[in-house]
């Protein structure tokens, strides 16, 4: 069985779709589209039916996935699957509260392709050590 959110990626459309609900809402509410990526990623999460709220911080997102869906944690970069939710590093100063969420979209060996708030299209994503955007954990919807 496939994963809800792998087959709704995999339309443009629907990436475009997700992508301006989620920016055009911080948009709306702060006139920046800054810090969008939990929004983003919750317009995907709630597009393919997998939850039914949206957030604004990664760590609201992440806490609701694992309290309310049950979604089990992934620790390793090599173990990515499409449709996994990836939480990169903390923010400085900030522990326990990841600096970016994105959907996995593609793995092929050590490339990692994401949709996030930077483009409605998926693109690869640099998740190693000592990067800003550098993998922390990811959360998969259990089978």
């Amino acid at each position: 069985m496939c994963n809800p959110i792998v087959e709704l990626i995999r339309g443009t459309k629907a990436c475009k779709k997700c992508y301006d609900l989620g920016r055009g809402y911080l948009l709306k509410q702060t006139g920046k589209t800054s810090n969008a990526c939990a929004r983003v990623a919750s317009e995907y999460l709630v597009a393919a039916g997998e939850i039914t709220k949206k957030f604004v911080s990664t760590r609201g997102l992440s806490d609701h996935l694992i309290d309310h869906y049950n979604y089990e944690v992934v620790l390793y970069v090599d173990e990515l699957q499409p449709g996994d939710v990836i939480f990169t590093a903390d923010m400085r100063g900030k522990r326990g509260w990841p600096d970016h969420v994105c959907i996995c979209y593609s793995v092929t060996g050590k490339t990692v392709m994401v949709l996030d708030n930077y483009s409605p299209l998926p693109k690869v994503r640099n998740m190693q050590k000592g990067r800003r955007t550098a993998f922390g954990w990811a959360l998969r919807k259990p089978e």
